[in-house]
């Protein structure tokens, strides 16, 4: 038989690993580990202990990391750039804990490890929710800019920038923009929900099969792991985005009027303590 040639330590303790192929389930795999575990007699100061959900080293788990941050920084940046706002990126970037309810919820239901290939699906999943936000929150621009212009505003009250956001509509009388904002809201959310379901419905029902189809014997569990976490974050995400998003971008928008007409008030205050300086000043040269 091969002899060991090294032995490692870990957490100031001698260790030694021992690993075999399993073929079966996962929720098998777990119960026979812990029988095997269970039925092991060592001496005083010797103990075993299954660390399968563990094999993810921490080089992996910094990678994995990385690259997680790495892509909502991309996320933010790409809508930014289309939004042209920074306030807008940041509600978008709240459907990715509405998304990870879900995966949470899948895998707790499901009862499988989340691995690896579990941390992919996560990336690709980010991709397909922002995307749902995206749209409904540009289809709130445009029913606002199409209800601006149904109203018979010019740019010279509501300018051309606020027919994209929404944001500059506080120059309008308090009930005329609320109405406005409700109105688009209701008709984006009506108009966009079509299209958000068919998107979120056919990418689940594509990665059934692999949830259904995955072999663990032949190691194809990787698939099953992947389709879960994007199976569980479009589902959560999907009833959250259509739900959650309209109020928050009502609430956003609000937020916005109200800091534009502190800055409109601080900006006359500014002008009102100036003035008299700027007359003092003027005098004494004269």
């Amino acid at each position: 038989r091969p002899e060991i040639t090294s032995i490692t330590r870990h957490d100031q303790r001698y260790s030694q690993l021992i690993n075999w192929e399993y073929i079966g389930t996962d929720s098998m795999k777990r119960k026979y580990l812990a029988d095997i575990v269970a039925g092991i007699q060592l001496p005083y100061g010797y103990t075993a202990e299954d660390i399968s959900g563990e094999q993810i080293t921490e080089e992996e788990e910094d990678q994995m990391r990385e690259t997680l941050k790495w892509t909502i920084i991309f996320i933010f940046m790409a809508m930014a750039a289309m939004f042209e706002s920074f306030v807008l990126p940041f509600l978008v970037l709240l459907t990715l804990p509405m998304a990870m309810a879900g995966v949470g919820g899948i895998y707790w239901a499901t009862n499988m490890e989340f691995d690896s290939s579990a941390r992919i699906g996560l990336i690709l999943m980010f991709g397909i929710v922002v995307n749902n936000a995206i749209l409904l929150i540009n289809r709130f621009r445009l029913q606002v800019r199409e209800a601006v212009a149904n109203e018979g505003y010019g740019p010279d009250q509501v300018p051309t920038k606020s027919r994209l956001g929404g944001f500059d509509l506080w120059r309008l009388a308090a009930p005329v923009r609320q109405e406005i904002l409700k109105t688009a809201i209701m008709s984006g959310v009506r108009i966009q929900m079509r299209s958000i379901l068919l998107t979120s419905g056919t990418t689940v029902a594509g990665m059934i099969p692999l949830i259904y189809n995955a072999n663990p014997s032949e190691g194809n569990d990787i698939w099953n792991n992947l389709a879960l976490s994007s199976v569980g974050g479009l589902i959560s995400s999907t009833v959250l985005i259509l739900s959650a998003i309209p109020a928050l971008y009502w609430m956003f928008t609000r937020c916005g009027w109200s800091l534009a007409r502190f800055r409109v008030r601080l900006e006359k205050l500014f002008r009102r303590n100036q003035s008299p300086n700027a007359a003092a000043t003027g005098g004494g040269h004269v």
